[in-house]
Order: structure tokens, then C-alpha cells, then sequence
């Protein structure tokens, strides 16, 4: 290895090249690597990349409304226009124009865009390009990115081995790909969740394009006590006993069998009610839940309370004696919540979730009450077509719109709120002044 100082008072791009053997004097089985070009930049220039991209929504429905993000940065001393492009390729692997912006940067500056979108394809790459830059820049190769939407993922989920018999259970979860799924588990079964003992299980799925993905995951010994909790929220219900898949309409990918965290707790049925233990839990989109909590919670009495980030908390209707697995089931009545405290989903008695609404106070914490706070926060960030992770968002689609304020409205003048052993009395009617636009029903 040797090096050769250079120089140059011409400011602009230089092309270098570096010869070997350059009158072919030397006999070679290959003289096509003897020559290296590089580009050098001397002086100021500008240097523009595509520094992030995402997606609102990783696997949308077709006709889905998503945001494109994307963010700008000049690396460069010098200021630039140029043009930002996004496409997505379609299935004759043409690049089909969404958008083409103007951007104008000062020298290490930045910009963020934000691009809506209706899905024509779900199963596609989004691709971003910067172009005709003003300015020279030192390096093209970071001029575009791109991003795949419907792409196969595996997920998985494993509970500890306290069901009978010692035995527990893992599930995969496939997003994207092309259905139907194989499922290939390393102890012989072929189903989407296995059901056996304590120990590391791995498992390949095929679809149905020969595409495969794999995984392995770990049931664990039970050191505790297992309560599964069955319940839903208002704004997520969909119909047929499912919800909307919250977490990943909301930009956060994960299985589409995901509606969103709730926190699951027990109390004490004693003065004050006092907190015994609690977990943070998955919601899944039929309803379901699993906690595990300390073994000293065997044989104790204890109200179920759960808590999520938009809708009012809610308790058991009476202590239930934890055994070594607890199930309980909100959903098939109004009188599994304290206080009866639960909205029909149906209309028909047979469906009942949490009332949904309390985002916020006039502190800005949840207050347990669906308010006018409540109502200003949701309307203050539907007009500006707020969206992503969202406590507003309280129909889980991403977006905080109209249908999340009409929710929120019409609980508001119902005066929906917390009623629980230490606070049964909801709070008195209050009336809520109407925005232009929203109307009951």
C-alpha cells in the first residue's frame, strides 16, 4: 500500500483514477480490474439524504388511507433546492408516482414530509428519490430509500406452563405473505399455537408463494398464578367478536391479532381498596388477555381492575378468588363491571365493552370521567388531521377524526365516568357545550 498527496485550488468534483500495469506489459488472466476511479469534491458543497422513511400503517387493506413519512437532511455546508419524489412499484415492477415535492434546505438543515396516500397496492416497496439537486453534493449514493409494505413477518407469543397438567402455550403470528400459511413446529405439530410443556420450541411457516420465515420462542415454568381476562373497548369493536388492530394501524408494527396494552391489576376488597399487584398485558383483538402474577395471590380474594389509555377504568363486580388459573369475562354482561358500568356493543344485550372517551383533564392526565377536557382535546387535535399512536384516537384506525369526537361527545353528555367500590357515584350531569358539526345519535 502507498499514498500519493494531491492537491487542488479548483473548487468542484475531481475524478481520480488509479492505473495498474497501464502498457499491459504484465500477462494477467483478468485486465479488467486494473483500473479504480474515485470522485473527490473539493471545496464547499451540499450533501442531501434521505435520513428516515415510514409508514403509518406497514400492512394496510387495499383503499386504506396511510401517511408516507419521510425526512430530509442536507449534510452539506451549502444550501440546495431539489425535488423529492415517492413512488410505489407495482406488479409489473413499474415505479408508479404518488408524489413529486419541491424542498429548498440551508446547509445542515432539515425537513420533514409527510405524504397521504390511498393503498392501491399492500404488497409493494415505497421508494423515495432525491432529485435534480442545485447544488453540488459530494455523495449521490444516499439520494433514495425505500421501505416494503406487506412484507411476511413472524411474531411470537408464549405463556408459562400453569394450565393443566403443566402446560402452557405459543402462538405465531403472520403478517403479509400470501396466505394460506404451513405451520412446521419442531415438536412434530402443524397448528398456528402449540399447547405442551415447559421448554424452547421453534417453528418454520411457509406461505403459500414458498416464501418462509422462522422463529423459536420459550414456554416457561410457572412460578405463578395465571389470570385470563376477557373484554372490550367501545371505540375498537368491530363486529363477530373482534377489534381494530390498534397498535398497527397506528404506525407500531406488530400482529395483526393486536388491539393494543392494557394495564391488568387486583385489589384488595379492604378499606381503601389498596393495589396487591398488577401487569402491563396485550389486548388481543378477540378480546383476550393473560397475566401471570406472584404465587403469594393463590387462594386470595381480589377485584380484577383494568385500565387502558382512552377508555374508563373498570373493576370486576365483585372479588373473585384467584385460583391457580382465573378466567373472567366482562363482554357477556353489563353486570360483570362494578356497578354495572359497561356500554352495549350490539344494541341486543349479548356484547358489552369499556366506555371509551377519557383521554385527558385539566391537568392533562385521565381523570375517569369523559368530559369536556376530554371532548377540547380530541376536537383541538381532529383539526389538525392529527394521526399515529394516539389516546385520542379512540376507533384505533390511526387517525383522530370525526368519529372520535362524536364518541367522545356523545358519552360526554351522558356523563360516563369511573364506578368503582371506592368511588361508586358517577359524576352529576354536566352539560357540554356543542362544536359546530357534532351531532348526537
Amino acid at each position: 500500500m502507498f499514498s500519493v498527496p494531491w492537491s487542488s485550488t479548483i473548487p468542484g468534483t475531481h475524478v481520480i483514477k488509479a492505473f495498474i500495469d497501464s502498457d499491459n506489459g504484465i500477462i494477467e488472466n483478468d485486465e479488467n480490474n486494473n483500473i479504480a476511479t474515485r470522485a473527490l469534491t473539493v471545496g464547499t458543497s451540499a450533501n442531501l439524504w434521505v435520513k428516515s422513511l415510514s409508514v403509518l400503517n406497514y400492512y394496510p387493506e387495499l383503499n386504506d388511507s396511510t401517511n408516507i413519512n419521510a425526512k430530509i437532511e442536507n449534510q452539506g455546508d451549502l444550501p440546495t433546492n431539489a425535488v423529492v419524489s415517492v413512488y410505489y412499484v407495482n406488479n409489473s415492477l413499474d415505479s408508479v408516482l404518488i408524489k413529486a415535492q419541491s424542498i429548498s434546505l440551508q446547509g445542515h438543515d432539515s425537513i420533514s414530509l409527510n405524504i397521504p396516500w390511498l393503498v392501491l397496492d399492500n404488497k409493494t416497496k415505497i421508494v423515495v428519490v432525491i432529485s435534480n439537486s442545485t447544488a453540488l453534493e459530494y455523495n449521490y449514493t444516499d439520494n433514495s430509500a425505500f421501505i416494503e409494505l406487506g412484507k411476511m413477518a413472524l411474531f411470537m407469543e408464549a405463556f408459562p406452563a400453569c394450565e393443566t397438567d403443566n402446560k402452557g402455550t405459543i402462538a405465531a403470528y403472520i403478517n403479509g405473505g400470501e396466505p394460506p400459511y404451513t405451520y412446521a413446529w419442531s415438536n412434530g405439530a402443524t397448528t398456528n399455537s402449540i399447547t405442551t410443556t415447559a421448554n424452547t420450541y421453534s417453528i418454520t411457516v411457509f406461505n403459500a408463494t414458498g416464501q418462509q420465515v422462522s422463529g423459536s420462542d420459550v414456554i416457561p415454568a410457572c412460578t405463578g398464578t395465571m389470570v385470563k381476562v376477557k373484554c372490550y373497548v367501545e371505540g375498537y369493536y368491530i363486529s363477530n367478536g373482534i377489534m381494530a388492530s390498534a397498535l398497527t394501524q397506528s404506525g407500531i408494527i406488530s400482529p395483526l391479532e393486536y388491539t393494543d396494552t392494557i394495564s391488568v391489576a387486583l385489589h384488595t376488597p379492604a378499606i381503601g381498596f389498596p393495589l396487591s399487584a398488577s401487569c402491563k398485558a396485550i389486548l388481543h383483538n378477540d378480546g383476550t388477555t393473560i397475566c401471570e402474577f406472584p404465587m403469594s395471590e393463590l387462594g386470595s380474594s381480589r377485584y380484577i381492575v383494568i385500565k387502558h389509555r382512552n377508555s374508563i377504568e373498570t373493576w370486576s363486580a365483585l372479588p373473585v378468588t384467584i385460583a391457580n388459573v382465573t378466567n373472567y369475562d366482562f363482554s357477556t354482561a353489563a353486570s360483570k363491571a362494578f356497578g354495572s358500568n359497561q356500554k352495549g356493543l350490539l344494541g341486543n344485550g349479548t356484547k358489552w365493552g369499556f366506555y371509551a372517551g377519557d383521554v385527558s383533564s385539566s391537568s392533562d392526565e385521565k381523570d375517569g370521567y369523559v368530559d369536556f377536557f376530554d371532548l377540547n382535546n380530541i376536537y383541538n387535535l381532529n383539526i389538525v388531521s392529527a394521526y399515529g399512536y394516539q389516546a385520542s384516537d379512540l376507533t384505533g384506525d390511526g387517525y383522530v377524526e370525526f368519529f372520535d369526537l362524536n364518541l367522545v361527545y356523545n358519552n360526554s353528555i351522558t356523563s360516563v365516568g369511573m364506578n368503582t367500590p371506592q368511588n361508586p357515584a358517577k359524576r352529576p350531569f354536566i352539560k357540554i357545550p356543542l362544536f359546530p358539526g357534532i351531532k348526537t345519535h
